[in-house]
């Protein structure tokens, strides 16, 4: 009867279950690592010139310059007037040579005539040697001035960007102070830290996907693997070489920054399911 059938529980459906294939495909083997991004090469430009006062600075932090491209400029006018005492000298050191060359000229042209002395004659020869060694010497001052006049022109000594600006308008630097830094070519790397039993599956060539801190992701490298292992934390370090890539991807990675990597290690067969299995 109806009324005994509601007195009964209601049965619960079973669970359903579908046999399902497992296939054979290849799955990536990857190495994951932490490390820094760092600038390939970082480039030291400084002043050549001493205790001169930097007159115009022609670039910023940020810049890309080309090789040659001028950076600062100093004031030139006291090499000026350097270089322009030096070409004196050297006219006036070239007139006496000219003069004593002629004396040595004529004292050959008489020698052994009786008409000078020997002694004479050796004077005027050995004045000539000496004019012309003082033109070379004055000559050596005025190259010397014009590779001072040179040097107060700063010009980048590679392509790249800059990435620090020493320097200000005005002041006076000494030779060897560093006025700029500059990315060699904007090229970076990442440098991963790998354990020292891992390093031994990496090898140069390797593929490798980094990701940065905001999420931008990268696909370099490795260029060459640390000859050393760290004493302390016996990791090793792997250089990965980044291609320069568009603005958007390349402003999310900046030297300095801390950045995650994984090596494509190659692949290996296995039986894989579904994803809904």
């Amino acid at each position: 009867s109806h009324a005994a059938d509601a007195g009964k529980p209601t049965a619960k459906p079973a669970l359903t279950a579908s046999l399902t294939q497992p296939k054979s495909s290849m799955l990536t083997i990857k190495l994951a690592a932490n490390g820094s991004v760092a600038a390939w090469q970082e480039a030291s430009v400084g002043a050549e010139a001493n205790g001169l006062r930097v007159a115009e600075l022609h670039a910023n932090v940020g810049d890309k310059v080309k090789r040659g491209q001028l950076l600062a400029s100093f004031a030139a006018e006291s090499v000026q007037a350097d270089v322009a005492l030096a070409r004196a000298a050297v006219a006036e050191a070239q007139a006496n040579a000219a003069e004593a060359a002629a004396n040595a000229d004529r004292a050959r042209a008489v020698q052994g005539s009786g008409a000078i002395s020997a002694q004479q004659v050796n004077q005027y020869l050995t004045q000539e040697q000496t004019g012309k060694a003082r033109v070379a010497s004055a000559q050596a001052q005025l190259d010397a001035q014009l590779l001072r006049l040179k040097n107060t022109q700063l010009l980048a000594p590679d392509s790249g960007i800059i990435s620090a600006r020493n320097a200000s308008v005005g002041s006076v630097v000494g030779a060897g102070t560093e006025m700029f830094k500059l990315i060699r070519q904007g090229r970076l790397e990442w440098r991963g830290e790998v354990t020292s039993n891992e390093i031994g599956r990496i090898s140069p060539g390797t593929a490798v996907l980094v990701t940065a801190p905001g999420g931008a992701q990268m696909k370099g490298k490795v260029r060459t693997l640390a000859p050393t292992v760290d004493a302390t934390t016996r990791n090793g370090l792997v250089y990965v070489d980044l291609p320069n890539a568009e603005k958007g991807v390349a402003n999310s990675f900046k030297p300095g920054m801390y950045a995650r990597g994984e090596f494509e290690l190659g692949s290996s067969g296995a039986l894989t399911v579904p994803q809904s299995a």
